[in-house]
């Protein structure tokens, strides 16, 4: 499920409207017409980092992760707020966990409860993604996955405790 995001106050009203557009062509199953309206969005403001994420999720849904992935990291230059920034490694972190890059994964999840340590969500993803990539290093016979277990048992714990 994504994260929401706070729409930031700033954020131009001609930015805002084409966003709101996209938002409902891409409900109307109209992704080609959401991607256009989600790119002006992004061009009259590129701090708008709701855009971004529905534009990556666009791409996603299309079966274009490389593209959403690299839209999500463009995103990340610009994005000011913590909150958004967490959103954007969050959901880039689901993107390469499906496309099986987990050390990515687990990076981008990292950042993500850096951004937002309260969040029981992100550490429960978190140690989800260690716990995946410790059993693989186990199995290839890196000694790093015994760390690598520890740190997910952390995740999952804080993921309990907040």
């Amino acid at each position: 499920s994504p994260m929401p995001v706070v729409i930031d106050a700033d954020v131009s009203p001609e930015a805002k409207a084409a966003y709101e557009q996209g938002v409902q062509l891409q409900s109307d199953g109209k992704a080609a017409a959401a991607l256009q309206q989600f790119d002006r969005a992004i061009a009259l403001d590129s701090k708008f980092a709701e855009a971004h994420l529905a534009r990556a999720q666009v791409l996603a849904d299309l079966g274009q992760s490389r593209s959403a992935v690299k839209s999500l990291t463009t995103g990340l230059t610009s994005a000011e707020n913590n909150q958004s920034r967490a959103a954007m490694h969050f959901r880039r972190g689901e993107l390469y966990l499906d496309s099986k890059k987990k050390k990515k994964a687990v990076d981008d999840f990292q950042r993500a409860f850096e951004l937002q340590p309260s969040r029981a969500d992100i550490s429960h993803r978190l140690g989800k993604a260690q716990r995946s990539l410790a059993l693989e290093e186990l199995a290839a016979g890196i000694p790093e996955g015994n760390a690598r277990i520890q740190q997910a048992l952390v995740a999952f714990d804080r993921a309990i405790d907040s």
